[in-house]
């Protein structure tokens, strides 16, 4: 997992190695799926915000006739969304090969139980479900963390992900879960200051988000865009 504005002083040719990677996977993956964003962002506004377009609101208030709404789809995903989670699914584990016995399955069952009751893994579930239904995008972030910073042991999380256009995977995967890609990651931002908090020994922070990233980011204020990148090796 890389920062997008990670520096230092003494690697300073590995950090503009990582950083231009980074930039052209961040800047590839945007240019292939603009429009997807594009339409997921559309797509919610239609069901959240408002049905009228800018030009239909304009033609409306120059001949001075009120804007009317009668949202009929917003009922229907509000059906969908509580039989949902009403029923939200778990977690199931199976053996592949047949080679597992029941005692095994059950305890790792029971493990991952233990996972998703932690995590209240069921509002990861139930956001991406929403996003999916509303956009037609949805995730769920999987991690893992230091169960404390004087321990070497970790804990898996499983944690929802509000904001979907914000997760960029391989465009070459072609498998549903993107499991067969090269990468993903996780474009957010950090003030000013909490970037200060978290990396106090960076005194010049720098960043260089693409164009259509900025679009994106465009309603966050003062802020500074990082990157969560998983590169994977085979």
């Amino acid at each position: 997992m890389i920062d997008f504005n990670y520096n230092s002083s003494t690697d300073s040719d590995d950090d503009s190695a990582i950083l231009a990677r980074i930039y052209k996977t961040v800047t590839g993956y945007y240019e292939f799926n603009q429009r997807n964003i594009e339409r997921f962002r559309t797509e919610r506004k239609f069901l959240f915000v408002t049905q009228w377009s800018d030009p239909e609101r304009r033609s409306f208030q120059n001949l001075n006739k009120p804007i009317l709404t009668y949202n009929k789809l917003y009922d229907y995903y509000r059906k969908l969304i509580g039989e949902q989670r009403y029923n939200t699914s778990n977690l199931e584990v199976n053996s592949l090969n047949g080679i597992g016995t029941q005692e095994d399955i059950t305890l790792r069952a029971d493990i991952i139980r233990g996972i998703e009751y932690k995590s209240r893994a069921d509002i990861a579930y139930q956001t991406a479900f929403g996003n999916a239904v509303s956009g037609g995008m949805g995730f769920i972030r999987l991690r893992t963390d230091y169960i404390s910073p004087k321990s070497f042991k970790q804990d898996i999380y499983i944690e929802p992900e509000k904001f979907s256009e914000r997760v960029g995977y391989d465009p070459s995967s072609v498998s549903p879960t993107k499991t067969d890609g090269n990468y993903m990651f996780r474009y957010d931002t950090l003030s000013e200051d909490s970037f200060k908090e978290k990396y106090p020994d960076v005194k010049y922070p720098q960043s260089f988000p693409t164009a259509p990233v900025a679009s994106i980011m465009k309603n966050n204020g003062i802020t500074l865009p990082y990157t969560s990148l998983v590169m994977v090796k085979k």
